[in-house]
């Protein structure tokens, strides 16, 4: 938005909207009990996309902002590639804790 190019904006604002509304269904799942490996999967490749796109970007011009945007990015990434590792400690379930 800050650049004022049609293509950024559409960007933005489409994968942003997607991101979101698997967001909002992956959590409307965990609030039931059950899980959504699929909002999960689609999460982590729209992080993934918006990752390499703020690196690309830190690659051609390198200021503060750039930086923390994909230091930010990664670390969504990295989130999400934890939440889909398989567990190794069978027989939990969501929100239970020993």
């Amino acid at each position: 938005m800050l650049t004022g190019r049609i293509s950024a904006i559409r960007f933005g604002v489409i994968l942003g909207g997607a991101l979101l509304a698997l967001s909002v269904s992956s959590l409307r799942s965990y609030k039931r009990g059950e899980s959504s490996p699929l909002a999960s999967k689609g999460q982590a490749v729209i992080s993934s996309v918006m990752f390499s796109r703020a690196l690309s970007s830190l690659v051609l011009r390198t200021t503060l902002g750039t930086f923390i945007a994909t230091l930010v990015s990664g670390a969504v990434v990295a989130f999400y590639t934890y939440k889909l590792l398989p567990n190794d400690k069978p027989g939990l379930k969501p929100g239970t804790e020993n």
